[in-house]
């Protein structure tokens, strides 16, 4: 039996992200890792049940539907219930950046202080779950799932155009 080389595992399961501030090393954070730390569903969005036989097409569908309901819940919230859940979605992204950060260690307060370099710095953990494929026999999320790339997939409403001043 081989023995695992730590060297090895390091190299595979760290980055080195470059931000405006320096670089920032971060580990692997396992999807499952990642969704634990989301808000939970609504039952409004619960999934029906898998059988562990579907297709890949059949997968695709019921990925879509979930996106669309998800979108159609998110659209029908009144307003301040939708900035709440956008506040705890990204408080979720920081969380996950902050256990993910190895060198220099973090806080979630030192990660929102990132600004838009901490989307960067998430952008890259996702590059880690590209090759992940295994999913639901090993408890994690379905079988090449793509995560949003926007936290906050509602659209926001076009602003009003500002009438041009009248000439004299």
């Amino acid at each position: 039996m081989k023995r695992l080389d730590l060297k090895t595992l390091r190299a595979a399961t760290e980055k080195v992200v470059t931000t405006q501030y320096g670089d920032i090393t971060v580990r692997r954070l396992g999807r499952l890792e990642y969704l634990t730390l989301l808000p939970p569903d609504p039952p409004e969005l619960a999934r029906p049940p898998r059988t562990g036989n579907e297709t890949e097409a059949q997968l695709q569908t019921l990925n879509d539907e979930a996106v669309a309901r998800e979108l159609a819940w998110l659209a029908a919230l009144p307003p301040a219930a939708r900035v709440s859940r956008r506040v705890e979605m990204l408080e979720a992204l920081h969380m996950a950046i902050a256990r993910a950060v190895i060198d220099p260690p973090m806080t979630v307060e030192d990660v929102k202080r990132l600004g838009d370099d901490a989307h960067v710095i998430f952008q890259e953990m996702q590059e880690f779950w590209k090759a992940e494929v295994k999913a639901m026999d090993n408890g994690g999320a379905e079988a090449r799932s793509k995560e949003p790339k926007d936290p906050d997939p509602v659209p926001e409403p076009e602003p009003e155009p500002v009438p041009e001043p009248a000439s004299a």
